[in-house]
Parts: structure tokens; sequence; C-alpha cells
């Protein structure tokens, strides 16, 4: 009978240092952002009609197209955050990737040379200069589907952009500019590029009552 006691209070004791270990919870969250060339050269004021008549960039043409497109990112939703919100600490960042949902572009975005920058702010706040860039994502080919890649962060990258993931909401924005050259390239951007961002996190929730 004493050795029964002895071996409940060893597994009582266990249990109860177990309850007071933090456990590390993984969450996923997932959220497409559209990035529309015609939409692009339309609020730059090219009319690819009127601009481009035979369906082609002209030799003599050339013009660079900035774009900016910004999102909210909002997990504060996501089951796994919602069931352990109150004993969330030490979120981090497992990683920040990308697949493709739809690719039909006539031209590689951004221009080559360049990369797709990666922005992060408070959420709703929607003002370009108060965005803070944290990395990069390698340029996109023109009509290849299926291409998952991650996020390459910038020097502090990584902990700029946890301080914003720690809030559970912020603003994403992506950032690129596409080159108009007909002596280098006559095709006319056109298309959609529908870009699926995976983010996840791991962060740990203590088990005691």
């Amino acid at each position: 009978m004493r050795k029964w006691i002895v071996f409940s209070l060893l597994l009582f004791g266990l249990w109860g240092c177990f309850a007071c270990v933090p456990l590390d919870v993984r969450a996923r969250e997932e959220l497409s952002i559209t990035v529309d060339l015609d939409d692009i050269l339309k609020k730059n004021g090219v009319d690819k009609n009127k601009v481009f008549p035979g369906g082609k960039i002209p030799k003599d043409f050339k013009l660079s197209i900035p774009f900016w497109y910004a999102t909210t990112y909002d997990i504060r939703d996501n089951q796994q955050i919602k069931k352990y919100k109150e004993q969330i600490k030490d979120l981090r960042i497992v990683q920040l990737s990308y697949k493709l949902d739809e690719n039909s572009l006539s031209v590689e975005i951004p221009s080559h040379g360049h990369q797709l920058q990666v922005y992060l702010s408070d959420v709703d706040n929607k003002k370009e200069e108060q965005f803070k860039e944290v990395g990069f994502l390698y340029p996109i080919p023109a009509g290849k589907p299926n291409i998952a890649d991650r996020l390459q962060f910038l020097e502090q990258g990584e902990e700029t952009a946890r301080n914003y993931f720690e809030k559970l909401a912020f603003e994403f924005a992506v950032k690129g500019k596409i080159d108009l050259d007909g002596a280098i390239n006559q095709t006319v951007p056109s298309g959609k590029l529908t870009i699926r961002l995976v983010l996840d996190v791991e962060f740990m929730i203590n088990l005691a009552p």
C-alpha cells in the first residue's frame, strides 16, 4: 500500500510541475492580396488602347510605374489566438511565406532588377510614409502558377515584424515598380497576381490555473 501511495504522490507532483511549465503553441493565418496590372496602368494615367494601339509597346517608349497595395492583416479571430489570448507571451515568427493562387501576368513583377518590397504598419494606418519596410519577395515570373517562397527579412526586419505581429492586427503592404521600355520588351503589362500570404507564429502559454 505504501508503494502505491508514494507512486500516486509522485504522479501528482509531476502533474503539478507540468501544469506550471509554459507550452509552445503554433498558429497559422492566411490572407490574400491581389495586384492588378491593368489597374496599376489606369491609376497612373496609361490608357493601353491609346498609348499602345497596336498591342505592343513602341520601341521608343520608356516609362517607370510604381505601385503600392496595402491590406489589413487581423489574426485576432484565429482559433488558437482566441483560445489562449490572455495567456500568450513570447510570440515568435516561424515563417512568413507566400503561394500564388493566380498568376495571369504578361510580364515579370516587379521589373527585372527590382524586388517586391514588404512593409508593415499599425492597423488602420493608411499613410504610406508611416509604414516600415521589413523585407522583400523575389521577382515573380509572368504566367507561372504554383510558386511558393518565404519572405526575405531585412536586417532588424524580423524584430520589427514581430513587434507588429504581437499586436495581432496590422497593415501589410507590397511595393514595386514596373519598367516599360519598348527597346527591351514590347509586351504590354496585363493580368493579375493573387498572393496568398501564410503567417506561421509560435507563442508560449502558461498552463498554470
